[in-house]
């Protein structure tokens, strides 16, 4: 009896943590940035990931406040890494989740910032 009690306690604990660690990167995460050139009208662009709970999700891409591209992907995880594969548009990405200066973000295969949890 003791077994079985301890065999059910280790696969809710296994299972509560699991959820706990994919669920880190449900929600929107966005990059935002412009540029301007002299005597010209500053332009900005505005990439977007809106992860979800069932490991679906769709990226955006703005440009000057317009939307220019869309597609949806899926998402898995692995240890602490996530992979992202595109429907279309777009290379697959592999991100993971850091801490940076106070803020969540997403880094990419690069060691690079991708993204800002909002």
């Amino acid at each position: 009896m003791k077994k079985l009690l301890l065999i059910l306690f280790a696969v809710v604990l296994t299972t509560s943590c699991s959820k706990n660690e994919s669920s880190a990167i449900v929600g929107t995460w966005s990059s935002d940035f412009s540029v301007s050139f002299e005597g010209q009208e500053e332009q900005s662009s505005k990439d977007e990931w809106k992860f979800d709970s069932d490991k679906m999700g769709t990226f955006n891409k703005f440009t000057n406040g317009d939307l220019k591209s869309s597609t949806t992907f899926t998402w898995s995880q692995s240890g602490e890494k996530y992979t992202v594969e595109y429907v279309e548009g777009r290379s697959n990405d592999v991100f993971k989740i850091v801490k940076v200066a106070g803020y969540t973000t997403l880094e990419d295969s690069n060691g690079y910032t991708a993204a800002i949890k909002e």
